[in-house]
């Protein structure tokens, strides 16, 4: 691929689609001319592991162990049996499925047996068990124990050991500690009985732990655990494997067929208190994010409705006071009035003219002030009341933000650690419920 160019403005001007990149790359074996070759290939004849492609075999790297499909005819695929060393000739074929997934394949056009029968049957059994584990998928047992650690159900872990054999005490202590977290249960048989062997895997697994480990050390007998029974056994489980067999240079084939491999014993057990601590810590730092974005989030929002009912408040303290001024004025101006009526009455001049036309202005001014003064009541308990149910409606959103802080609360706590950790979350709950209160106060 050429240098990728960058503009001043740091953005990409040169690159590559993932359909060019399957374009450049099919381009290449047609510019090598490879389909259009005979080639010779040597390796290993096996048959292929699906039964609706019957003339679909494998052929095998001797040492690496690789294969890569071959297309066989019916009468060639007579003359061979499985094992054989063979030499083939044909013509390069590839398969593209999309999304960049190829398969090379060999069209057989010619056969030789080079030597009969290089791996036995138990070997190829061996094979066409691991092709089954490949189709049936491998568990991923680390994500497994580690969700089961982070929401607070302990695992169940079975530990199956060999008779007699002495594990590492690192191994112990490592188990001991994460024991604070997980529940083990330990079996013990002898792995030189196959049979027995395979019959107690089986019944493990019909008793639904999360994990089965099967443990031993290195030493003489240890090709037992590579017995025929006792891979079949593993290949039919449901229940994730883990295999702790022998030490690290050890060729053993269980490896190939379990979902995860410890390269020896003892460092089973660092893996359980390693898995448990590092979930803990993960625990930990989460639940301090999931605390500050809460804190954030609802704080946000009750500093929201706290000015908006202090706003409302403020606005029906200044109703109440206008309509309190206008009030005034009225009694006022009504007061005023009725004295000068009362003068005039006191007067005895009742027969002027000018005295009766007074008398009845100012009669007609004091009702309607009087009226006039109804209205502005009325209106102004119309306000308040409008008012009063917003402030209302504010205090209940206020209360409900409290009472989802709350069940955030309760979250967090069940998905931490129900100790040290909660002491630090409602500490910093109690703060939220504080400033709540000095805010609507």
């Amino acid at each position: 691929m050429d240098q990728v160019q960058i503009a001043k403005n740091d953005q990409i001007t040169q690159f590559y689609t993932p359909a060019e990149l399957i374009y450049i790359f099919k381009s290449i074996l047609d510019q090598q001319n490879i389909n259009q070759k005979i080639v010779w290939m040597k390796g290993v004849y096996l048959l292929g592991d699906s039964a609706n492609w019957y003339n679909y075999d494998k052929l095998r790297d001797e040492l690496s162990g690789d294969e890569i499909t071959i297309f066989i005819s019916n009468e060639l695929k007579e003359r061979l049996t499985p094992g054989n060393l063979i030499m083939v000739a044909g013509v390069i074929d590839r398969k593209s499925w999309g999304k960049g997934n190829f398969q090379i394949q060999l069209r057989v056009t010619r056969v030789e047996i080079v030597q009969e029968q290089t791996i036995n049957e138990v070997e190829i059994r061996q094979i066409e068990l691991r092709n089954l584990k490949i189709k049936k998928g491998y568990k991923n047992v680390d994500a497994i124990l580690e969700n089961k650690l982070y929401t607070e159900n302990r695992p169940q872990i079975a530990l199956l050991y060999a008779d007699g054999s002495i594990t590492d005490k690192d191994f112990f202590a490592g188990k001991e500690t994460a024991s604070s977290r997980i529940d083990f249960h330990e079996y013990r048989i002898s792995f030189a009985n196959s049979k027995n062997f395979a019959s107690q895997i089986i019944e493990l697994d019909k008793r639904r732990f999360d994990i089965i480990s099967i443990i031993r050390g290195g030493g003489s007998g240890l090709e037992k655990v590579d017995d025929l029974k006792v891979l079949e056994a593993v290949v039919g489980m449901n229940t994730p494997v883990i295999c702790a067999v022998g030490h690290e240079e050890d060729k053993v084939f269980l490896k190939n067929i379990a979902d995860k491999i410890v390269p020896v014993p003892h460092a089973l057990g660092t893996y359980f208190k390693d898995t448990v601590e590092r979930v803990e810590l993960a625990k930990k730092n989460s639940q301090a994010i999931m605390a500050e974005q809460i804190k954030k989030q609802y704080i946000d929002q009750i500093n929201i409705q706290t000015k908006q009912n202090k706003e409302l408040q403020e606005k029906l303290n200044k109703i109440i006071s206008d309509n309190k001024r206008s009030v005034d004025t009225s009694s006022k101006q009504i007061e005023e009035l009725q004295k000068r009526l009362k003068e005039i009455l006191d007067s005895n001049v009742m027969k002027d003219k000018d005295a009766q036309k007074q008398t009845s202005e100012l009669t007609g001014q004091i009702k309607k002030l009087t009226e006039d003064r109804s209205k502005q009541d009325a209106a102004a308990m119309k306000q308040i009341e409008a008012l009063n149910k917003q402030i209302e409606a504010s205090r209940l959103q206020l209360e409900k933000l409290m009472r989802s802080i709350q069940e955030k609360d309760e979250q967090i706590k069940n998905l931490s650690q129900r100790r040290s950790g909660c002491l630090g979350m409602a500490a910093v709950m109690i703060g939220i419920v504080c400033l709540f209160s000095f805010l609507v106060l």
